[in-house]
């Protein structure tokens, strides 16, 4: 559904690509490797095989069916089954400001803004705030954030 920010389809297996992997690319037919953490779930945890279907994103709109080409240790190989496209933030966006929670609840927070699909979050500093998150904290909720944009079928990811 065009302007949605999510995917209408049925995707099936869904795989974060970096925006730097397929720069430039934009047509069938080309190639874009998965690597890192995302190559290691996709060949080891999902057992994906050559010639399996998968749906690429990139947190940024961005969203392109592809065939995986190799699976093996540490990357992922896909070729293009159709030209990327690029998808329109949604609009209104949604801004949520509040503090962040003590412990796992924190977490919890930024996977469920993003199931929801909230645009941003901006985590409230205020002098009766328990929680002072450092860069390790936001990066830790961005990562969670991303797995459940993944996994709902959001384009965008949720900013902090």
């Amino acid at each position: 559904m065009a302007g949605t920010g999510s995917l209408s389809e049925s995707a099936g297996v869904r795989l974060r690509v970096a925006a730097a992997a397929w720069a430039g690319l934009s047509e069938a037919g080309a190639e874009v490797v998965v690597e890192g953490d995302e190559a290691h779930h996709g060949a080891r945890v999902l057992r994906l095989g050559a010639g399996a279907a998968v749906t690429l994103i990139d947190g940024a709109g961005g969203v392109a069916g592809a065939e995986v080409v190799a699976a093996g240790r540490g990357e992922v190989r896909c070729r293009l089954t159709e030209a990327v496209r690029r998808e329109a933030r949604p609009r209104p966006g949604v801004t949520v400001v509040a503090p962040a929670p003590k412990g796992p609840r924190a977490d919890a927070m930024a996977d469920g803004l993003a199931q929801v699909g909230a645009s941003r979050w901006v985590v409230l500093r205020s002098e009766r705030a328990v929680v002072e998150p450092g860069a390790g904290r936001l990066e830790k909720w961005r990562r969670r954030a991303a797995e459940a944009s993944k996994q709902c079928g959001r384009l965008w990811d949720l900013e902090m």
